[in-house]
């Protein structure tokens, strides 16, 4: 094995960025019971229970070295998608609820009524082949992403390291 040094100041006090990483963040979960009794003018009452909670913490140093996140890169898709579900659901409610004025005979004719009759399943097909098509894009933009850019970065990084001398951070390829 070679001595890795900085390219720096040329320090042979260098660790691999992912190393750092896991010494720098700690997690810690407590777990416990509690036991409650409660008092009020009309009744008494009581109640047992567990607690569990767990917190992860990270150092400075852990979140300078941090592995590269992946993103979302069809959030506009996703968003998009969203949007024309939540429109198509307000038209069908209103649409459902003419219905139900004009069925009660509260309202004579409607022309909701009318464009939901005409519309009806064909614009439900739609409506559904439109968002598919939408969260189609947005997995294909998340695919592109993750290896145009997230795998590279994650790549750069498991290939990282730090001085701790200069605090220089350096790549090395492997042989």
């Amino acid at each position: 094995m070679r001595q890795l040094k900085c390219i720096k100041c040329h320090s042979r006090e260098v660790r691999k960025l992912s190393a750092i990483y896991e010494e720098e963040v700690s997690e810690t979960t407590v777990t416990g019971r509690y036991s409650q009794l409660n008092y009020s003018n009309t009744r008494i009452g009581s109640a047992l229970g567990t607690v569990r909670a767990t917190r992860r913490m990270e150092s400075r140093l852990a979140k300078a070295v941090a592995p590269p996140k992946k993103g979302n890169a069809g959030k506009k898709y996703e968003h998009l998608a969203v949007a024309i579900a939540i429109f198509a659901l307000l038209i069908l409610l209103h649409g459902l609820w003419s219905m139900f004025l004009v069925a009660i005979g509260f309202e004579k004719d409607d022309s909701w009524v009318k464009l939901l009759s005409v519309i009806g399943i064909p614009g439900i097909v739609v409506v559904i082949v439109a968002i598919a098509l939408l969260l189609n894009l947005r997995n294909k933009a998340n695919a592109q992403y993750y290896k145009q850019v997230y795998l590279p970065a994650m790549t750069r990084w498991l290939h990282s390291y730090r001085c701790y001398r200069c605090g220089h951070i350096f790549e090395v390829e492997d042989d």
